[in-house]
């Protein structure tokens, strides 16, 4: 028999250089399903830099070879910079529906679309609280990950860096 993969929701505000190798491994790994939602394809198209008032365009694939969906972003003044500037109230489906073991934002409260995540992981995952190993750790700097609710725990050394190495090694 078996055992079950690890099913797990990766939320980012855009696709980034330096994030889509560590999802190509993630999405290698025989133990891991993963899914990784993006509220802006910001970085995966060219697009002008306002602080620079230049065209940007990545020389490297950031989509290709593990699972995305886009989010629809439903922001009056979309932006990556601003906290209304993301609001994606369909992660609230995505997350309710897609069965999934832990669901991981990179990074932060940074945007109203994580903020709903937040609330729809503390929904569907009981909130339980552990001195030694708490369900909700905060990490300051991308690409570190973030702790949320899950489901089993397997899934609660999510947020370790050792795991996280381990995924890469």
């Amino acid at each position: 028999m078996s055992e079950q993969k690890l099913r797990v929701l990766l939320v980012c505000t855009h696709p980034v250089q330096y994030g889509s190798p560590m999802w190509r491994l993630m999405a290698q790994r025989p133990e891991l399903e993963i899914l990784v939602a993006y509220c802006s394809m910001e970085g995966a198209q060219a697009h002008v830099d306002s602080g620079f008032g230049v065209e940007v365009a990545w020389d490297v694939p950031l989509l290709d070879n593990y699972p995305w969906v886009h989010l629809k972003n439903v922001s009056p003044r979309p932006a990556i910079g601003g906290f209304f500037g993301l609001i994606s109230p369909g992660i609230w489906r995505l997350i309710r529906s897609g069965k999934f073991n832990a669901v991981v934002m990179f990074t932060g409260y940074v945007c109203a679309t994580f903020w709903i995540a937040t609330v729809a992981a503390k929904k569907l995952f009981p909130f339980r609280r552990s001195r030694r190993c708490p369900n909700l750790k905060l990490s300051p700097a991308p690409p570190a990950m973030i702790r949320m609710w899950t489901n089993s725990q397997r899934s609660q050394d999510l947020g370790s860096a050792t795991w996280a190495r381990s995924l890469i090694a």
